[in-house]
């Protein structure tokens, strides 16, 4: 069964937008990071090889699925509510699920404002937290790796990177993990258009 953590969309719409009183006109837009136990970027010989091993469970601030949701705790309560119908209209079914809302403070940080450097941070409190940089020469070991798997939700802009920190160690989903280097994350932009 694929676990996700659901981080990275509540995030994405606090960075971006205030769910107080009104909806901003045109779009839903910021910032999104992901990281997951597989490689995401990688060739054949890996992927296959990671097959229904390891990979199962992926962290981002987007098959059947359990899921933990962490909306940021400085969010007033209309605002958890919109961010939580959010994060579940971009997780779709993968969001199905949702077997814990936990609070706590948010951090999402793009080194220098620019996500095509793929250096990136998130904070869920203690209970989650991804860190990347930008993929280099050094992590092309088979000689044709390709992003292997898409992002968990859909995105406007998104590009690989190197997970240096993957972890969830909350107790909604009745485990945890802590996975670091690999090439499993995604650093990217979304947007939604308002309805």
């Amino acid at each position: 069964m694929l676990k996700v953590l659901c981080t990275a969309a509540v995030v994405l719409a606090v960075a971006s937008v205030s769910f107080a009183a009104t909806v901003p006109a045109g779009s839903i837009h910021g910032n999104y990071i992901e990281a997951r136990t597989a490689d995401v970027y990688t060739g054949p010989c890996f992927a296959n090889g990671e097959a229904e091993q390891t990979g199962r469970e992926a962290v981002f601030g987007l098959n059947p699925a359990k899921a933990v949701l962490i909306v940021d705790n400085r969010a007033d309560a209309e605002q958890r509510l919109a961010l939580q119908s959010f994060a579940k209209h971009m997780g779709g079914d993968l969001l199905a699920k949702v077997v814990k809302v936990d609070y706590a403070p948010i951090e999402l940080t793009i080194q220098n404002g620019n996500i095509h450097g793929g250096a990136a941070k998130l904070t869920a409190g203690a209970l989650a937290e991804i860190q990347t940089r930008a993929m280099s020469a050094a992590d092309h070991v088979c000689g044709n790796e390709e992003v292997w798997y898409p992002p968990l939700t859909k995105t406007e802009h998104v590009m690989p990177a190197y997970a240096l920190e993957n972890s969830y160690t909350g107790d909604g989903l009745g485990e945890t993990w802590h996975n670091r280097f690999k090439r499993s994350g995604f650093v990217g932009t979304f947007q939604v258009p308002v309805e």
